[in-house]
């Protein structure tokens, strides 16, 4: 399957949030905005969608929503050019089966984030009809955070279950930590802190790029 490395804008204000766009401007196709109520998870980012729309960058844009209700969200993002995949989280106080619907009724990818406490079994009827999964390696709401090495067993497990179902890794994704995400079997793997902490933030979404392909390339059934 495909590699792809997404860079996570976790942004607090109006210019960090374009700033980060125009460091991946022709470098990424794609980036992931994280998207936080300070309600399902203990912090806030800017995320203004009229402002996004208005800018002429060029991007898949795909909204991690570590918000209690998606859907005015989502709403307010389908004005902006290249937003094609929409990521609820698991363990949002929603109807699960009704927003993924609504989702792709509304012609975008529907993910399903997976944070730690919430286990397979309670999302084993979403797995099989969302278009990824979203392995979160810690509690979410915050970058430059470690991710627990048991998180892996979750994407071994999901990778077992769905063999073709793209799988993201979130927190923890760094040059150290590539390969084994890559050998337990994800394939979108979210970097913030490891590219836009960087010196040369373009440099580094390449050098992780490069060595997820060689992961991917030299795992055992590749």
């Amino acid at each position: 399957m495909t590699i792809e490395i997404i860079p996570a804008i976790l942004a607090s204000s109006r210019a960090a949030f374009k700033r980060k766009l125009q460091l991946m401007e022709g470098v990424a196709p794609a980036v992931q905005v994280d998207i936080m109520d300070g309600k399902l998870v203990p912090n806030e980012t800017w995320h203004e969608a009229g402002d996004v729309a208005a800018w002429k960058y060029h991007f898949r844009y795909e909204l991690h929503l570590m918000v209690e209700d998606p859907i005015p969200e989502i709403e307010r993002w389908k004005s902006v050019r290249g937003f094609t995949r929409a990521i609820i989280h698991a363990e949002a106080p929603i109807r699960i089966t009704q927003a993924l619907n609504w989702i792709q009724d509304h012609g975008l990818e529907a993910g399903l984030a997976i944070s730690p406490g919430t286990s397979l079994a309670a999302v084993e009827q979403h797995l099989k009809r969302v278009d990824m999964a979203l392995v979160m390696g810690g509690k979410p709401g915050f970058s430059g955070q470690r991710h627990n090495p048991k998180r892996l067993d979750v994407v071994r497990n999901i990778r077992k279950r769905y063999p073709n179902l793209p799988i993201g890794f979130d927190i923890g994704v760094n040059a150290r930590t590539v390969p084994a995400l890559v050998a337990a079997g994800a394939t979108r793997l979210c970097a913030a802190s490891a590219i836009f902490q960087n010196r040369s933030p373009k440099l580094a979404y390449k050098k992780l790029l490069a060595a997820a392909r060689d992961a991917n390339a030299n795992a055992p059934d590749a």
